[in-house]
């Protein structure tokens, strides 16, 4: 069992600096073959934002890195979990829209889902209102779909809709 923690887990100490040791978000591994579940690890992430997924092999994992605008890639070994390299990049430069707009709250990796063959992960940028397609294996984005109407379709220009995705 995975148990994701997210959110803005910020410890500051008495003169305002983060304590960046206190100040992460963790995916907890529990064993619950047993009657009663028992927690085997805890994973931490700098930072996360709602996106899990367990790859169809049952070998690796997926965490969404939040405002790091990024995806951790876990590995199962036999003894546990650890993340298999550095985070893959999504490559949103501090907001950009897929047109090269921006907005101001920058990136947000959110909800991300596996395909179906293990390869490809997808990946619900939040504040960009665009999808990211992720060869994980590669480490590389492969793709990005605006969600914007008028961007998918031009007859839709102006029309709402499109914005914030936060699940796939």
């Amino acid at each position: 069992l995975l148990v994701l923690t997210s959110g803005y887990n910020r410890n500051f100490d008495t003169d305002g600096r983060r304590i960046a040791a206190a100040s992460n978000d963790y995916v907890f591994v529990f064993d619950v073959s047993g009657e009663v579940p028992r927690q085997t690890q805890a994973l931490a992430l700098p930072n996360a934002f709602l996106g899990l997924a367990i790859a169809p092999d049952g070998r690796h994992f997926f965490v969404a890195g939040g405002r790091d605008d990024d995806i951790h890639v876990f590995v199962k070994q036999d003894t546990g979990w650890r993340e298999a390299g550095a985070a893959i990049p999504l490559g949103h430069d501090n907001g950009e829209l897929p047109d090269g707009a921006r907005n101001a709250a920058g990136p947000v990796a959110a909800g991300l889902a596996v395909t179906a063959d293990g390869a490809t992960v997808v990946v619900a940028n939040f504040e960009n209102d665009a999808l990211s397609v992720v060869d994980w294996q590669r480490s590389r984005v492969i793709g990005e779909l605006d969600l914007r109407p008028g961007k998918i379709d031009p007859r839709e220009r102006g029309r709402r809709g499109g914005t914030y995705p936060y699940a796939v």
